[in-house]
């Protein structure tokens, strides 16, 4: 999982609104499903399961912290990326431990992914609540 800065270009107009644009030439892998995520007005943590295809995670706003885990030679590998500017990113296999949290109330971040959504193949950990 290395760091990859993906070409974002986010146009802020007060009076038109938000555009937010992407090269998918950029992109390490062949995108067939994408989707956002935003912070519900305060901090939050979302994620909490292994990903079930390759994922590019690109911050659009505000800040996030992405913590990963992988095993590799039969040792978990746990890895934190902090994306803190508009167009940070980082790529994540297959198989990959994500949660994730977002940071502030106006955090944004949006996810492309190399499949479709596949929720039987989703592996969820169970939270201590």
């Amino acid at each position: 999982m290395k760091p990859t800065q993906v070409v974002v270009m986010i146009d802020d107009d007060a009076a038109r609104g938000r555009l937010v644009a992407t090269e998918l030439t950029t992109m390490p892998f062949p995108v067939k499903r994408l989707f956002f995520v935003s912070a519900p007005g305060h901090p939050v943590t979302r994620g909490g399961h292994v990903t079930t295809c390759e994922e590019l995670v690109c911050l659009i706003s505000g800040s996030a912290l992405i913590r990963t885990s992988v095993m590799h030679e039969h040792v978990v590998q746990t890895t934190e990326h902090l994306l803190s500017r508009a167009g940070d990113s980082c790529v994540l296999s297959e198989g990959t431990f994500i949660e994730y949290e977002l940071q502030t109330p106006t955090s944004e971040i949006l996810v492309f992914a190399s499949d479709t959504y596949q929720p039987l193949r989703s592996e969820r950990i169970p939270s201590d609540d």
